[in-house]
């Protein structure tokens, strides 16, 4: 007659602490699993933001604020000043100013038109735009900010009816500027900074 086999005592320990290790094991695994799975899931939205911010600051945008009141949109070849008040100040050389939002499309405008509204031409507002050839004024613009056409090399003549008050180096180095039509200054009504035509050489009015 044959014995039935019975478990060998000795082996008991040692497959319950192999089971123990193989579950901790495991649970090793599915830790470091989860951190590999958090740390690819914080990239991916690292990632994310970045194209985010690189879409919102160097993509152009054709139309926003460009100061508290007023706002700006490009059509075509033009740029439009519209809304109420002052236009923001911009870099560079000025704490506080906010970056010019046209920067990007700066190259391609030929024409501006400030509407009827805008008091103030900020500071730098169309600095060195080398392409632009035309500005029209409404009568509402009174004052001319710092620098605000300085190096427009392409402007000839620009005219408004009622500014009375030019910054310094508004129309600086604008070489091929004949004509400054500003009635206010043959009234002796318009503040006029130094250098406000500096270097427009070609001026004849």
């Amino acid at each position: 007659m044959a014995l039935a086999e019975k478990d060998d005592p000795m082996t008991l320990p040692t497959q319950t602490v192999n089971t123990t290790r193989f579950r901790f094991l495991l649970r090793g695994k599915t830790t470091a699993m989860k951190k590999f799975l958090h740390w690819i899931i914080l990239a991916a939205a690292v990632i994310s933001a970045g194209v985010l911010l690189i879409i919102w600051f160097c993509v152009p945008r054709d139309q926003g604020a460009c100061g508290e009141t007023a706002t700006y949109k490009i059509v075509g070849n033009t740029l439009i000043i519209e809304g109420t008040g002052r236009m923001y100040m911009f870099p560079p050389y000025l704490r506080d100013a906010h970056d010019r939002p046209w920067e990007l499309q700066a190259s391609q405008i030929r024409k501006v038109i400030i509407r009827d509204g805008i008091t103030e031409i900020g500071f730098n507002a169309f600095r060195e735009m080398e392409n632009l050839s035309s500005v029209e004024f409404a009568d509402s613009v009174k004052t001319i900010g710092g620098s605000a056409f300085q190096g427009c090399i392409s402007l000839s003549e620009v005219s408004a009816n009622h500014v009375t008050f030019i910054s310094q180096r508004a129309f600086a180095g604008c070489i091929n500027l004949e004509t400054a039509d500003f009635p206010a200054i043959g009234e002796q009504q318009v503040s006029l900074y130094r250098y406000a035509f500096e270097g427009c050489t070609s001026l004849k009015k």
